[in-house]
């Protein structure tokens, strides 16, 4: 059997420290993000939640977040996602990302852009679930400044 050669086995070396560092680095971003999450104020969602029909709507402390899709939403089609903010403060930035109770989906937040018109809007797409479940979790965040916690509102809907 032969022996490696001593660059061969420093290159793993090496190799393996920066996978060390990243993991590391990957960690440590997720537990920032998960902070700053754990300041979010959650917003109370009223009523029931046909996005694609009428604006949905969540308020607390005077803030109120509105969601609306422009036509209906079905998986593995992109449709356009509008959020409106009303209250004292305005959100320096408005994501959305869609949940299925109870199942990870994997699903990374759409960032959505100012729309000129005070709100936000952007196009997103429905992961096609596995199981055939219709039942989803559109979650708002809307963030103050850098640093500082935000909001998030929960619209749960069914895709017919």
């Amino acid at each position: 059997m032969r022996r490696p050669r001593p660059e061969a086995l420093a290159g793993l070396a090496f190799a393996a420290a920066v996978l060390a560092a990243a993991a590391g680095l990957a960690v440590r971003y997720w537990q920032l993000e998960r902070a700053g999450e754990s300041r979010d104020r959650e917003l109370v969602v009223l009523g029931g939640c046909r996005p694609w029909a009428d604006w949905c709507e969540a308020r607390s402390g005077g803030l109120a977040l509105r969601l609306r899709f422009e036509g209906p939403a079905a998986p593995l089609r992109r449709f356009r996602v509008g959020v409106e903010a009303r209250g004292p403060v305005r959100p320096e930035a408005v994501s959305v990302r869609f949940e299925m109770p109870g199942m990870e989906m994997g699903q990374q937040p759409v960032a959505l852009a100012p729309d000129g018109a005070g709100g936000w809007s952007g196009e997103a797409v429905l992961p096609v679930c596995a199981t055939g479940r219709t039942d989803w979790v559109a979650v708002v965040r809307a963030r103050a400044g850098a640093g500082e916690g935000g909001w998030v509102a929960r619209f749960p809907f069914v895709v017919r």
